[in-house]
């Protein structure tokens, strides 16, 4: 298990660019966000300047890029369906992201949310586009915590499994029923995102580690059940904190995961 780092975290704690946050924090993997346009941030030294990743002659330029500056892509993220979205669209976004991240060498396509679980009710048709590639996609998960949450995990789908947001595992409030979740998502699991709405009382953004959740009992549990995937942070809610949280969570996961 590895740490990686959210463009948009690198957005929102102001730095000037992709490369300069992923510099001034020594890190060198990050998960993209990718747009309804299919575009992505671009590599420039400044700016946050937008390219047409889905298309592929440009996605082997971006790898190039890539290489030369030693990043490694771990994750593409897309917004979830709007509502007004047909179910057909709504796959179809999904679809046009995987060649993107086979050639950019992510290993999932990551789906923020999923209202209703329409692409969960899709997911042998997703699944089915996944053949033959290293990439998976990684969904929200349903309902996790009660006594038949585990027969809404009974899937054969090799190239689907399930995206983790941690905080909203443990924001109901009830400890014991959050962990009950983890245990039931862990042989699903796909990729972690971490920091997604932690907020203090105040309102301010807090670091992971002063957020009263676990974590290396959650890396516990997911290796357990053979996770090798990133930690992804992310700044969403918790803006405020900016690179200070930053720092602190990257230096707090690499110690509780084992990355020197």
């Amino acid at each position: 298990m590895r740490v990686s780092v959210a463009a948009s975290a690198l957005r929102s704690a102001g730095y000037s660019s992709l490369l300069a946050g992923l510099d001034d924090l020594s890190m060198r993997r990050v998960e993209l966000s990718v747009l309804a346009s299919g575009e992505t941030v671009g590599l420039q030294p400044d700016g946050w300047p937008l390219v047409a990743v889905v298309e592929e002659g440009v996605a082997r330029a971006y790898r190039a890029g890539l290489y030369d500056h030693a990043v490694v892509v771990t994750a593409l993220s897309l917004d979830g369906p709007a509502e007004d979205v047909p179910d057909e669209l709504a796959v179809g976004g999904v679809l046009s992201a995987l060649p993107a991240a086979e050639v950019l060498g992510a290993s999932v396509v990551r789906v923020e949310a999923d209202e209703g679980g329409r692409l969960l009710g899709r997911r042998r048709e997703l699944a089915a586009h996944t053949a033959g590639l290293r990439v998976a996609v990684a969904l929200p998960p349903p309902a996790l915590g009660g006594d038949d949450a585990g027969a809404l995990l009974e899937w054969e789908e090799d190239g689907l499994g399930l995206a983790l947001d941690i905080e909203a595992l443990f924001r109901a409030g009830d400890p014991g029923v959050a962990w009950q979740a983890l245990r039931q998502a862990a042989p699903h699991t796909r990729c972690v995102v971490c920091g997604v709405g932690r907020r203090d009382a105040g309102g301010e953004g807090t670091p992971l580690a002063a957020g009263g959740i676990d974590y290396a009992r959650v890396a516990a549990i997911l290796g357990a059940e053979g996770y090798t995937g990133e930690f992804t942070i992310s700044l969403t809610g918790g803006e405020a904190g900016g690179r200070t949280v930053l720092r602190e969570d990257i230096a707090y996961l690499k110690d509780v995961l084992g990355e020197w």
